[in-house]
């Protein structure tokens, strides 16, 4: 089950870079995963941390996330199942730190 859990967070940090795009550094600063089951699906539950810098910082945190709770996030053996914003902060010099939650099931 470890490895489906690693697995499944590598392709969220895939799916969140190629989401944000070009026009920013992104940044991880934190990602934490940990198992979750229900009686008929088995995946993942994630917290992810990251940080966006460079002149478009602002523009690109905008896009990421917007419409967010509805976006597609291509991910390799595993479906989004859920994802909600949990905070979106302006720090000092135009730095965007954006924390995300989101629920990874596999996809059989």
């Amino acid at each position: 089950m470890m490895a489906l859990h690693r697995d499944a967070s590598t392709e969220l940090l895939r799916a969140v870079r190629k989401r944000a795009g070009t026009g920013a550094n992104l940044i991880i600063e934190d990602i934490r995963s940990r198992p979750w089951a229900s009686a008929t699906f088995s995946g993942a539950r994630h917290q992810l941390a990251f940080r966006l810098d460079g002149e478009e910082a602002e523009d690109v945190a905008d896009r990421f996330l917007a419409d967010i709770e509805a976006a597609e996030f291509p991910l390799r053996g595993h479906v989004m199942a859920d994802v909600a914003v949990i905070a979106r902060d302006r720090l000092d010099d135009g730095v965007m730190r954006i924390r995300i939650e989101a629920l990874t099931v596999e996809d059989v």
